[in-house]
């Protein structure tokens, strides 16, 4: 045997070792490598250094935490799934996440806001009143992350953000990137906002050209995230950013004229 058959055959037996006593299991396809438990099954299965490396990848994220209540070893996020105590958030957790839902452009409101009133149902200061401080202080901190987390992901324009965000992308300063036919748009369109400023018909019009223009943009975002063009994502929300500034004018307007849909 060569001598780097026995370094790749030594490291294939270490990463071994190393899933396994953390109670991972299957069936190997190196036994010559692998050791038995004592049921008589292997304790991995890896067939080469590039699957081991990418084993280990994949489980250690999914490695078990223990509660810091009953030391039960659990694999929710937010709480032990024995006692069901609360549990701080690795750092590393995204609102998907924190929510329950799957990380994609395309959810639908009534399953992010059922996720949310379940989690907030369980977080309620009530339901600690006699527990331990600890837990009083994880209900509240975990009650304003799953906040903050419904109110990011409820609305596309902050959910398509964020989502770039996770990307390690940021959404661009100034108007340097954008072409000047759309912000001469977005000029027109806001100069016909100040002039509807007493005019209730005018004001519900441009309301609803408003969405029409927001719903569209949120159709194509869609499409590019869909399609894993981040770029474009990128570039369309820079410009759903203004008809969403748009939006808050109109919703101002509507409050001070009154009108009611």
């Amino acid at each position: 045997m060569t001598s780097r058959s026995l370094t790749n055959g030594m490291r294939l037996r270490s990463i071994c070792r190393c899933l396994a006593t953390r109670g991972y299991v299957g069936v190997c396809n190196r036994p010559d490598l692998c050791t038995n438990d004592k049921s008589g099954r292997t304790n991995f299965a890896i067939a080469s250094i590039s699957d081991a490396s990418r084993c280990c990848r994949n489980y250690s994220s999914d490695l078990p935490s223990k509660c810091w209540k009953c030391d039960f070893q659990y694999k929710s996020d937010l709480f032990c799934s024995k006692c069901r105590a609360l549990q701080e958030p690795p750092e590393n957790l995204n609102y998907f996440q924190i929510i329950g839902v799957k990380r994609d452009y395309d959810l639908k409101s009534d399953e992010i806001h059922k996720k949310y009133r379940e989690l907030q149902h369980y977080l309620h200061p009530d339901r600690f009143s006699n527990s331990t401080e600890k837990e009083k202080e994880l209900s509240e901190n975990l009650s304003s992350l799953v906040n903050k987390a419904y109110s990011t992901l409820s609305h596309p324009l902050s959910r398509g953000l964020y989502m770039l965000a996770l990307e390690k992308l940021e959404i661009p300063e100034g108007t340097t990137t954008l072409d000047p036919e759309f912000l001469m748009t977005v000029m027109e369109k806001n100069e016909e906002i100040e002039a509807a400023t007493d005019n209730a018909e005018k004001v519900m019009k441009l309301i609803m050209e408003n969405r029409e223009i927001l719903a569209d943009y949120t159709r194509q975002v869609s499409i590019a995230f869909r399609e894993k063009n981040i770029e474009l994502a990128k570039k369309l929300l820079v410009k759903m950013k203004y008809y969403a500034s748009m939006e808050a004018r109109l919703k101002n307007l509507k409050e001070n004229l009154g009108i009611v849909e």
